[in-house]
């Protein structure tokens, strides 16, 4: 299952963009319009020292082939 964040923008928010999410068991974060922007620093400041911490900590179970 994934997460998708959007803003409610007219164009992002349409019945086929939601049945499409609904249909690919994607989660829809919908957020105030215009938020985004502000947020978008979290990419860098936070989620991804996280994904590569997690990265590291997982690559040698990745290695050894254990579920």
């Amino acid at each position: 299952m994934h997460l998708s964040l959007c803003d409610r923008y007219d164009s992002h928010v349409t019945l086929e963009f939601i049945i499409h999410y609904m249909f690919h068991n994607i989660i829809l974060l919908i957020l105030p319009l215009y938020i985004l922007h502000f947020i978008q620093s979290l990419n860098i400041s936070i989620f991804s020292p996280l994904k590569r911490h997690m990265m590291n900590k997982l690559y040698r179970v990745i290695q050894i082939e254990i579920a």
